[in-house]
């Protein structure tokens, strides 16, 4: 299991107002992900889209200081 944790805005990862994330170590995985402690669903209005490829879709968009985590499983 990976898990990978960042602070949005951190040097490497993505800013305020970024919509994407990717790792290569997430190509092909099944995820868990986790704003702020809170669950990301693939619907509802706070949601991700995984493709499956290592990209994650997240809507909304990061703002700043936004602590994310992201797990395989």
């Amino acid at each position: 299991m990976a898990v990978i944790q960042f602070t949005v805005g951190d040097p490497g990862f993505p800013a305020a107002g970024d919509t994407n994330y990717f790792n290569a170590v997430l190509a092909g995985e099944r995820i868990k992900v986790f704003r702020e402690g809170f669950y990301q669903y693939k619907i509802g209005g706070n949601r991700i889209i995984p493709t499956g490829t290592g990209t994650i879709l997240f809507i909304p968009a990061f703002y700043g200081g936004e602590r994310i985590r992201i797990q395989t499983i």
